[in-house]
């Protein structure tokens, strides 16, 4: 086994059917009693088609699915979505992170992210709004790793995709992506120590609803009035951290941005910076596309 500096684990297997997650149990158990100590790693395939859900994972069950991956030996729950298209939306996005975070919920592990940052077949290039809009989508449902979909561009040809400007293009140079890549972790280092190992106590969502979501009916502790004005709505992820209650507003509309109309009940509550820096609370606030808003409110 790889025993070298720097060596993360093992990838068993990306985007597997019920079957094959099974044969890779075994694999993985083998595998353990040599080395205890790296990672495993095994990704799972998207909730992208309800009505083929027995073609593509053999299983007319998704939840099933997240089960037969949670008792395998790998530590994490990792999963790919890409929400994002050139016409739009897919549907069943939120959907996807409702069942993944009962899964992680429920067996205790952590579930990890991804996050498109190629242009290939239908997805667009990307844009800051729609990266931060998919990291922060993540991090509101519990995500503890955010995983791009790649940093190195395939070659163009690749499954007949056209992939082209990633971070790092086909020939190892730095493609606008790249700083817009750059830009958007350097924003994830920061605000990630807030939701790193968080307790995520309740996910809602303020207008547009989809599938599988529920509204926010109960306005969150200390607050006497939360008003939100956009054209899709947002996320609310209330999380537990250091003993304190917060509280994150994602704008899910990554070309527009989102008015937020807030009122307190004390002086108690105070806004975040991304910096993790607290200032007094305003009445007004905007959130560009994609972004998150965040808030202490005890």
């Amino acid at each position: 086994m790889h025993k070298e500096k720097g060596f993360f684990g093992y990838l068993i297997q990306d985007e597997p059917s019920m079957s094959d997650i099974r044969k890779r149990q075994k694999d993985i158990s083998a595998m353990r009693h040599i080395d205890s100590t790296h990672v495993f790693y095994i990704n799972l395939l998207p909730y992208y088609y309800p009505d083929r859900l027995v073609e593509m994972i053999h299983t007319n069950s998704y939840e099933e699915y997240l089960q037969a991956a949670s008792a395998t030996m790998c530590q994490q729950i990792s999963f790919d979505y890409y929400p994002i298209l050139k016409k739009g939306m897919r549907s069943t996005w939120y959907h996807n992170l409702e069942m993944v975070r009962r899964e992680s919920l429920s067996s205790g592990k952590p579930f990890w992210g991804f996050v498109c940052s190629v242009p290939h077949g239908d997805y667009p290039t990307p844009s800051l709004a729609t990266l931060r809009l998919q990291v922060y989508s993540n991090l509101a449902y519990g995500a503890q790793a955010i995983q791009y979909f790649t940093y190195w561009t395939p070659p163009r040809e690749a499954e007949n995709l056209n992939y082209h400007d990633g971070p790092i293009s086909a020939d190892g140079e730095k493609t606008p992506t790249y700083t817009l890549v750059q830009q958007m972790n350097k924003e994830l280092r920061s605000i990630s120590r807030l939701f790193y190992g968080a307790r995520i106590l309740s996910v809602n969502h303020f207008g547009t609803l989809s599938e599988g979501t529920t509204r926010l009916n109960t306005i969150p502790v200390n607050l006497s009035f939360l008003k939100i004005v956009g054209p899709k709505g947002a996320i609310i992820s209330q999380l537990q951290k250091d003993g304190h209650h917060y509280l994150a507003i994602v704008n899910k509309n990554y070309e527009k941005r989102m008015k937020v109309q807030i009122r307190t009940k004390s002086n108690i509550p105070r806004y975040v910076s991304k910096q993790l820096q607290e200032q007094p609370m305003k009445t007004t606030y905007y959130v560009e596309p994609g972004d998150i808003l965040l808030f202490k409110l005890k």
